[in-house]
């Protein structure tokens, strides 16, 4: 019994938890050419929280639901 109130607490958390973020999907792109950037950091102003673009541009992650500014750039994280 206190095994399945644990597991279902855990659950329970873990479902509270990713409900506090969203995701964040795009794609970067040369403003001239309109060719993917390999690379590009993509952040939550004043946080860790990012990623690099894939190959083709594509990026995604999560990030908190108040975030409302990302930055980019070609350095990295």
């Amino acid at each position: 019994m206190n095994r399945l109130f644990l597991l279902t607490l855990c659950l329970l958390t873990g479902v509270q938890a990713t409900a506090q973020n969203r995701t964040i999907r795009g794609r970067v792109v040369d403003d001239g050419t309109g060719k993917p950037l390999v690379g590009v950091s993509i952040y939550v102003h004043k946080t860790e929280r990012g990623v690099q673009s894939g190959t083709n541009g594509k990026f995604a992650f999560l990030a908190p639901k108040d975030a409302v500014t990302l930055q980019a750039s070609t350095l990295p994280i």
